[in-house]
């Protein structure tokens, strides 16, 4: 019973009966200690710690009214140095009623006679909760002022080196639509960074910020753009706004034309599909809808694979392979993946037909050239494919097989590329 419990200290009695209430099982033990308290408080002369005690369980076991009277004995003879802490803990108890009104009331009366010196951290975080409590009632452009009265605070008294500060209230000052406010100090703690620093990662994320504040701003404009939609979806994204994300990377693909630069954007929201464990039923969708992409058919391929369904995976890679056959920019994926599966069958003959058909598919294609430390290498289609079947047949450990394959061709057709 929590009337027969011996705790010592105010706070320690206050951490109990917020606990208490929490568990349904001791809501008639909470209404006791409630009456056993209005049974203590009916002298004029009580202690403020009693009128504390009883204003929390009050509160707490939901009898709203019945706290206010409790309350306003409490603000005329509440210890000066106990206001601050005591009116939090009963705001905060309030908030978990959701009453904002009565939060209002009692945060702002926290503040009276706080100490702007011994107490600004405290003050700074009741500017905050203000602000949380107007922007519940809709009162934005009060909500804004008192979170600027809390960055100003933060700012001018913080012990914490100025960029980290600067950055902390940048990121509430985003939270609360102060843009302006937020993209000066954002711009403050990049421009100090003009030689190399140990904090330099407090610059890399003040133009992370800096981007995100952009894509805000993007939001609001009517004008639909693909750098629009990537900014908009990594922002998404680095925010965990997930379903926004894939929406934007979606609206990016319709926008380019590069089947290269799709592919990239689309590789980015199968990831985030795949995060989130919804890539199967993404891909089974579109195959019901036949819309499937190139990506997404390599993926089905996987998932067949996975499944232990060998035929199904391949016939999925051999779509893949026709969708890659129109553009060297999609690359070798479905090729290598489906190579590995020929062999793991051992079906050595079918890895090596595919490899013929690859040569005469990348026969147009335009070599590409890389550099590295012996300058320029130019490597054409073939050579790309003569290398893949080459690593898979040895990692299979059956290269040996494959040059014996090869070396019967060979008698058959001089040219094979092979040599």
């Amino acid at each position: 019973m929590l009337m027969q419990l011996r705790v010592e200290g105010t706070n320690n009695k206050i951490d109990i009966i917020i606990k208490s209430a929490k568990f349904t099982e001791l809501t008639d033990d909470l209404k006791a200690l409630s009456t056993k308290y209005d049974r203590m408080i009916e002298t004029e002369n009580v202690e403020p710690v009693l009128l504390y005690l009883t204003a929390i369980t009050k509160i707490v076991t939901k009898d709203i009214e019945g706290s206010d009277a409790i309350v306003d004995r409490l603000l005329e003879v509440i210890p000066t140095k106990d206001k601050l802490t005591w009116l939090t803990t009963i705001a905060n108890a309030y908030m978990e009623q959701a009453d904002v009104d009565r939060e209002i009331r009692i945060r702002k009366a926290s503040l009276i006679d706080a100490d702007p010196v011994f107490n600004y951290r405290e003050i700074a975080i009741v500017y905050k909760q203000l602000g949380t409590a107007y922007a519940k009632k809709g009162e934005n452009d009060i909500a804004k002022d008192h979170i600027k009265k809390m960055g100003t605070i933060q700012l001018l008294r913080s012990f914490l080196p100025s960029n980290q500060v600067k950055e902390s209230v940048a990121r509430i000052y985003l939270q609360y639509e102060l843009l302006d406010e937020a993209e000066v100090l954002l711009t403050e703690i990049i421009n100090d960074f003009t030689v190399p620093s140990p904090y330099m990662w407090l610059k890399r994320r003040a133009e992370e910020l800096l981007s995100a504040l952009e894509v805000r701003r993007a939001e609001k404009t009517s004008e639909t753009t693909f750098d629009k939609q990537m900014i908009l979806a990594h922002s998404h994204q680095n925010t965990g706004k997930f379903d926004e994300a894939i929406k934007a990377y979606e609206k990016a693909i319709q926008l380019t034309k590069h089947d290269w630069q799709k592919q990239d954007v689309e590789r980015q929201m199968l990831a985030i599909l795949k995060q989130q464990g919804k890539l199967e039923e993404h891909v089974k969708e579109a195959e019901k809808k036949g819309t499937l992409t190139f990506l997404m058919k390599v993926e089905l391929a996987r998932q067949y694979l996975s499944k232990g369904e060998s035929e199904k995976a391949i016939k999925a890679y051999k779509d893949a392979l026709e969708i890659s056959a129109k553009s060297q920019e999609l690359g070798w994926l479905p090729y290598r993946e489906l190579l590995q599966e020929y062999l793991r069958r051992g079906e050595d003959d079918a890895a090596v037909k595919l490899y013929y058909s690859i040569l005469e598919q990348t026969a147009s294609w335009t070599p590409s050239i890389h550099t590295g430390p012996n300058g320029y290498t130019i490597t054409f289609g073939e050579d790309s494919a003569r290398q893949r079947i080459i690593a898979a047949f040895a990692n299979s450990g059956r290269l040996d097989h494959l040059r014996t394959i090869l070396e019967g061709r060979l008698k058959e057709n001089k040219n094979d590329p092979i040599n």
